[in-house]
């Protein structure tokens, strides 16, 4: 696991440093499969934020919190973080008799050019692949709550076609299924 400390408006002092990969190193005993994890420490004005981003067995895990106290706003997200991470490993576990899942390029993200020269119709930018995962509608909202992401792409087991959940502007989520 690799560790990234960023420090924003101020100077990270080794103690600090040390505090954050020590807590942060703590999390490969729930899950083994974590490549880089990114800790961001900021302050502004009076508030101290501290914010976690790492992938876990492919699934983005980010936490944010603000204390009065850099060293409590760092413990208040790592302990957020430790719980979304165990909630993943029960989750993986409780699934691992499932089918495989299937890979598609799945997420399309599309920009315009405004220049002048460039044609009228957007361009596709980037298409990498992301595996397909078998998982139930509430899985599904579950997993949208751990992460950022503006839509997941998902089989739906019960009818065993491919679904799509994205975040609605009010807040919820909107489901797509397939009509054949």
């Amino acid at each position: 696991m690799q560790i990234t400390v960023t420090g924003r408006h101020f100077e990270i002092t080794e103690p600090l440093r040390q505090h954050v990969e020590a807590k942060t190193a703590k999390l490969g005993r729930y899950i083994d499969n974590i490549g880089e994890v990114h800790v961001v420490l900021s302050v502004e004005k009076h508030r101290h934020l501290a914010e976690v981003t790492l992938q876990a067995n492919g699934t983005p895990i980010r936490g944010l919190e603000e204390k009065h106290n850099m060293y409590q706003a760092f413990d208040s997200v790592i302990e957020k973080i430790e719980r979304q991470v165990k909630r993943l490993k029960e989750k993986e576990s409780s699934h691992k008799g499932r089918a495989g899942s299937k890979e598609v390029s799945s997420i399309i993200q599309a920009e315009t050019e405004r220049d002048s020269e460039s044609s009228s119709h957007p361009r596709v930018i980037r298409s990498p692949k992301m595996a397909i995962k078998p998982m139930s509608i509430d899985e599904a909202a579950m997993q949208m709550g751990l992460s950022d992401v503006e839509f997941l792409a998902f089989l739906n087991p019960e009818t065993d076609q491919m679904n799509v959940m994205y975040k609605r502007r009010d807040g919820n989520y909107g489901l797509i299924e397939p009509e054949f």
